[in-house]
């Protein structure tokens, strides 16, 4: 057999063999038979983030402000929330504090490459808390991130 044919059939075989990973790595989802929507995923993650009403702190108990539906909070601040990579965490540095500080929440490579954690979503919400006329007072800012597969189920919770 000529080395061309048997360099062209290796060439093929090894294409067919990592098709599946790069899909899997862009996000692609095989059950659905399409990529997974940035949108669809933020909305999932405040879904989620919304079953949360309080936040404990070095023991000061927070109020979270929670939202009906969340195109409540994205038409208030569509900045809040993102992909991980995307967020522009510059509006909220002028605040007093911006709980739960950094973390390793990008989806690592190899997580990416077997689907199981493909996008990390991150939701900074408002805390307060009242004082003793029950008016509210802003405290600071939390910070919450999911991380989602490549079909946008829930993969990871990384803090609330």
């Amino acid at each position: 057999m000529p080395k061309k044919i048997i360099y062209s059939i290796l060439a093929v075989v090894s294409l067919l063999l990592l098709a599946p990973f790069a899909l899997n790595y862009s996000g692609f989802c095989l059950a659905d038979g399409e990529w997974t929507n940035e949108q669809d995923l933020i909305r999932q993650a405040l879904v989620i983030s919304n079953l949360s009403k309080t936040i404990r702190d070095n023991g000061h108990v927070y109020e979270r402000i929670t939202y009906d539906d969340p195109s409540e909070l994205l038409a208030i601040d569509p900045v809040c929330c993102g992909l991980h990579n995307k967020i522009n965490y510059s509006k909220y540095a002028k605040h007093k504090k911006l709980l739960w500080g950094e973390g390793p929440y990008a989806p690592s490579l190899l997580n990416k490459i077997m689907g199981r954690h493909n996008f990390t979503v991150t939701i900074i919400r408002k805390i307060s808390s009242k004082d003793s006329t029950s008016r509210e007072i802003v405290e600071g800012f939390t910070r919450s991130h999911y991380g989602f597969d490549k079909c946008g189920n829930l993969a990871k919770k990384y803090s609330s």
